[in-house]
């Protein structure tokens, strides 16, 4: 019965994890609907940013990482990785500026940028404690390499309500 009252535990808060912080998501696409494609531009940065920082961090960490940032939690992650997926970030960042996000100004986009690759960072070392503690890092198979699917959201899912408030804030 314990295990059992575990199991089910450890189930509701996993898909409350991904539900809740994925909400936001949802709710970036459908809450902006009165500026014109502004939901849109939202979210291709998001993605361009979080996806630009987790491979720059990735490829910095590789050719540069020295300083391990979690061994314990995980162990592949640098803080030269760190600080070149921010970097990376705020590149991103100013390219979807200039590319085709003007209603969002520099000043504003690249420090949100950071803040979000930051924040990736965060949300991955979260998930992989959480996977830790259950004894199943790097169990999954659906993506070689990445140790699961959740590794590829992490960052998207900790990044969502930070997008999400500030466009309300700022829009």
């Amino acid at each position: 019965f314990t295990k059992m009252l575990t199991g089910v535990g450890v189930t509701l808060l996993g898909v409350m994890y991904v539900a809740f912080l994925g909400g936001f998501l949802v709710a970036t696409r459908v809450g902006f609907e009165t500026h014109t494609d502004l939901s849109t531009h939202l979210l291709a940065y998001f993605f361009l940013v979080i996806f630009g920082s987790d491979t720059g961090a990735y490829f910095t960490g590789r050719a540069f990482g020295k300083h391990k940032l979690a061994p314990g939690i995980s162990p592949g992650k640098t803080v030269e990785g760190l600080i070149g997926g921010v970097v990376a970030a705020a590149g991103f960042a100013a390219l979807a500026t200039w590319w085709f996000f003007p209603e969002l100004p520099f000043k504003w986009s690249i420090p949100l940028a950071m803040v979000l690759a930051a924040i990736g960072v965060l949300g991955d070392l979260c998930e992989s404690a959480m996977k830790r503690g259950s004894k199943t890092k790097d169990a999954a198979s659906i993506l070689p390499g990445h140790g699961g699917l959740l590794d590829r959201l992490d960052s998207l899912l900790f990044g969502a309500p930070i997008l999400y408030y500030f466009a309300r804030f700022y829009f």
